[in-house]
């Protein structure tokens, strides 16, 4: 056999050998550059986190072939999106993902129902590596992105892990005597202060559990609108109170017999250790990042008490993650969340020009209790959203002065109009901003004529927020 022929062989032998470990070496490239990243979505009730849920992962289904739906998400924006796909879900009920786009597409489009538990979503990110040494490494990548869905009014309840019976009940009890609480809690304050009876301890903590429960749903509906509810699940259940009436059957008491005292105060731990613990054990603890969504707009609506109440509920969330790597979660559950985005919604319901305002008001809110050690840089930060844009900019004259205004059809209402939505105070509200009703924002309807499954959902800086929450991992 001549050198050419032996040469050749060994050619026909290596190319497909090397050929391989070519292969095998791009898909160990894509493996070590490939990551799942778990984003939680929460937010007080009416804050429009299932719509905004479903916008989010709706256009990311889009954005590789309708990359101007997300500017601001760097991936999109640079076309370095491969694909996005649905992934089964693996831990948790689905996110109703199809009925929420169902609403919206609809003619007329409607507003879905809020969810009321714990969901999620799974997503596959096929991407293109920006940097130089990771495409050396591999060609493409992906995020496996999870998106939770759950109530914020859960996340209010991790305070109670460090509190006993005696000291919720004082503080609970402290807050419902003051105003506007005392008057809305008039009936339930009633029952407590009544004196004893000899009615069993049980049935008497089913009475006064349900007057409590009905003393903070009206807390938290219209015209009051307050935002700190304590339990949470006592409004949001979630499946397992349902399944189980006992771990709601408790309520804040300063006296009473001591039979029910005791019972009161197992009930407490009960609840704490069979819901509140299984929550943050078994969920939160596995989160990486945290969208936190707070409706500002409606707490300066409802007056100057509901807008102090809805700081008072956004600290006992911040509170959570004041302290960064020693937070109270990390410290009982070893939590990792190491990036927290609070964005004020409904952005569409105030002119462009009072965007800053919104952002400023929210992130003072949060910084009135100090700033946040422990904290990486560039880890906490303050935004605005619309999952659904409503309005479209217009103008109107007020005393021969053009005035920004938006123009959209307002919900009981079937026509556009043209209105003037007001201001977001460039400082922190005083009581005396409240005098002259000057928060009066108004809701509006989804918008007609729109095609959201296909041609993606118009939002308002969604993907801004999403390239802050997870823009890190696709480099």
């Amino acid at each position: 056999m001549d050198s050419k022929t032996a040469a050749d062989r060994l050619g026909r032998w290596v190319a497909p050998v090397a050929a391989e470990a070519g292969r095998q070496l791009r898909r160990a490239g894509e493996a070590a550059l490939s990551q799942t990243v778990r984003v939680a979505v929460t937010g007080l009730a009416r804050s429009g986190k299932t719509v905004l849920t479903a916008a989010l992962v709706q256009n990311l289904l889009l954005a590789r072939e309708r990359p101007t739906l997300m500017p601001f998400f760097a991936p999109a924006h640079e076309r370095r999106l491969i694909g996005v796909e649905r992934l089964p879900n693996r831990r948790r009920p689905p996110f109703p993902f199809e009925l929420v786009m169902e609403r919206l597409s609809a003619d007329p489009p409607a507003w879905p129902p809020s969810t009321s538990g714990i969901s999620e979503l799974r997503l596959a990110v096929a991407y293109r590596p920006r940097g130089v040494a990771a495409r050396m490494v591999a060609d493409r990548a992906a995020v496996t992105l999870v998106i939770v869905d759950y109530p914020g009014e859960w996340l209010l309840d991790l305070p109670l892990l460090e509190r006993s019976y005696e000291a919720w009940s004082a503080e609970t009890l402290g807050l419902a005597r003051t105003p506007p609480r005392d008057a809305l809690a008039r009936a339930f304050l009633a029952a407590v202060d009544a004196p004893l009876t000899n009615a069993p301890a049980e049935a008497e903590a089913e009475r006064l559990s349900a007057l409590y429960t009905d003393y903070l749903r009206v807390c938290r509906a219209k015209p009051a609108a307050l935002s700190f509810v304590q339990p949470g699940r006592f409004l949001l259940p979630g499946r397992e109170a349902e399944a189980d009436p006992r771990l709601l059957r408790f309520a804040p008491l300063q006296a009473g017999s001591a039979r029910l005292h005791a019972l009161m105060a197992e009930r407490f731990e009960l609840y704490k250790r069979a819901l509140v613990e299984p929550f943050f054990r078994d969920h939160f603890r596995r989160f990486d990042r945290q969208l936190v969504l707070v409706d500002l707009l409606s707490a300066l609506e409802s007056g100057y008490d509901a807008f102090r109440d809805a700081e008072r509920a956004m600290n006992a969330v911040l509170q959570v993650y004041r302290y960064g790597r020693t937070g109270l979660i990390r410290r009982l559950f070893g939590a990792r969340i190491d990036k927290v985005l609070f964005a004020a919604t409904k952005a569409d319901h105030i002119t462009p020009n009072q965007y800053n305002n919104l952002r400023a008001l929210l992130e003072a809110m949060a910084m009135r209790e100090g700033r946040f050690p422990g904290l990486e840089e560039g880890a906490l930060g303050f935004g605005l959203v619309a999952a659904l844009k409503c309005t479209e900019p217009a103008m109107l004259r007020f005393q021969g002065r053009p005035v920004e205004a938006l123009r959209g059809v307002p919900v009981g209402q079937e026509e556009e109009q043209v209105l003037y939505p007001g201001e977001i105070p460039a400082h922190y509200p005083t009581p005396a901003d409240w005098r002259e009703g000057r928060f009066r924002f108004v809701d509006f309807l989804p918008p007609r004529r729109s095609d959201p499954t296909h041609q993606g959902v118009r939002a308002i800086y969604l993907d801004k927020a999403l390239d802050f929450l997870i823009g890190d991992r696709f480099r």
